[in-house]
């Protein structure tokens, strides 16, 4: 799974309304590439290329481009991610020109070339918490774009499964309905992380408690580092009515033992939604699948 850590913005409201972008998808993961403004006097743009992740709690921009773009640095953050514990760079602002508009949005700098490595392409940041939180975002995995909807748009509910989201800690979760191998189902609170490619992953104490067998996988990892993967067996997840099969799921290290029968979040990653929209309202504290 590639880690998580920061959303993606994108302008709507007074600007302009229905327009898209292009995106790349690489291990299922949603990548823009984007001009982003350089401080320096008279210096042209530089094109970036940011994952678009809805579990990212801050924009990150790889340390590289922090003297190169004329970033300004106003501090010291710890940041974590999949991988653990990271100290980074404070970036007041980074300006993005996307959709015809300039969003500027705070960031934090840090190397992030393994994220880069293990998807065998350049990455050279990851949009954030910040983009998402003003703005009803469309991310169409089958036609491979990005676009803002108008902010009084209204959902077909017969076209799209609604998931209300719960913001914690800058980051959307919702919650599911699991359907383990043996059939039987319960409900879980999931992180909606579209930073990371697994189609979805569990706690390993929840694993555990459910008596899941467990298996080796790859290596995974985000602005942490790497560390590496186990996976198990289920049929499916279900989101209001809407049921997607699944033959794996990936199992996190629990990194805090479960207190009261309550088990820490698992992650709904991008690859779960291939070949469907995924519509993300944070002022109405919403997320939208297209139903098959």
């Amino acid at each position: 799974m590639i880690a998580p850590l920061v959303a993606f913005v994108l302008g709507l409201g007074a600007g302009p309304q229905n327009r898209t972008v292009g995106i790349e998808l690489v291990r299922s993961l949603p990548i823009a590439t984007i001009n982003t403004q350089n401080l320096k006097e008279n210096a042209a743009p530089a094109s970036l290329r940011f994952i678009v992740d809805t579990g990212a709690g801050m924009t990150v921009v790889d340390d590289s481009f922090i003297e190169s773009l004329g970033l300004k640095v106003v501090g010291e953050l710890e940041a974590i991610g999949t991988g653990g514990s990271v100290t980074t760079k404070r970036i007041e602002s980074v300006t993005l020109d996307l959709m015809k508009e300039k969003i500027s949005v705070p960031a934090i700098g840090t190397p992030i070339g393994g994220i880069g490595k293990l998807m065998a392409t350049r990455i050279d940041g990851i949009l954030g918490y910040d983009y998402f939180v003003d703005r009803i975002v469309r991310i169409d995995y089958k036609t491979k774009e990005l676009g803002h909807l108008p902010i009084q748009w209204e959902p077909n509910l017969s076209k799209y499964a609604r998931l209300p989201i719960d913001i914690r800690g800058r980051r959307p979760f919702v919650r599911a309905t699991i359907i383990l191998e043996s059939g039987a189902e319960m409900e879980h609170s999931m992180l909606l992380d579209t930073g990371a490619n697994e189609s979805m992953s569990l706690p390993e104490s929840l694993a555990e408690e459910k008596s899941m067998p467990l298996e080796e996988s790859g290596w995974v990892g985000g602005v942490g580092g790497m560390r590496k993967g186990k996976k198990s067996r289920i049929k499916g997840v279900r989101f209001d009515t809407e049921t997607i099969e699944l033959k794996s799921v990936g199992i996190d290290p629990t990194t805090r033992a479960a207190r009261n029968g309550r088990h820490e979040p698992g992650n709904i990653g991008s690859g779960l939604f291939a070949d469907r929209e995924l519509i993300v309202d944070y002022a109405h504290r919403a997320v939208y699948v297209s139903r098959k």
